[in-house]
């Protein structure tokens, strides 16, 4: 799927072709909240957090799913950190 995510790294957006599949994404169901983390992908080296809203997914670089322990809300904080 090709997809719009804004690159952490280099401050823009960029198009990627991204595919989710079980092995590299971590779906959160129950994030019903705007601006809550509705999936994470392990892709290209980094971490693809997608929020429960019209916003791109952010993509960062040298971490992944493992690092963060699976957890929307370590992810979360991660997106929070980008966004300030």
């Amino acid at each position: 799927m090709e997809l719009t995510v804004y690159n952490t790294n280099k401050h823009r957006l960029e198009t990627f072709e991204v595919e989710f599949t079980v092995e590299n994404t971590t779906t959160f169901y129950a994030a019903t909240i705007d601006d809550a983390v509705w999936r994470i992908t392990d892709f290209n080296g980094g971490l693809l957090i997608s929020p429960n809203n019209y916003n791109y997914p952010a993509w960062i670089d040298d971490i992944s799913r493992k690092d963060i322990e699976f957890n929307h809300k370590k992810a979360e904080a991660l997106l929070a950190t980008i966004t300030e």
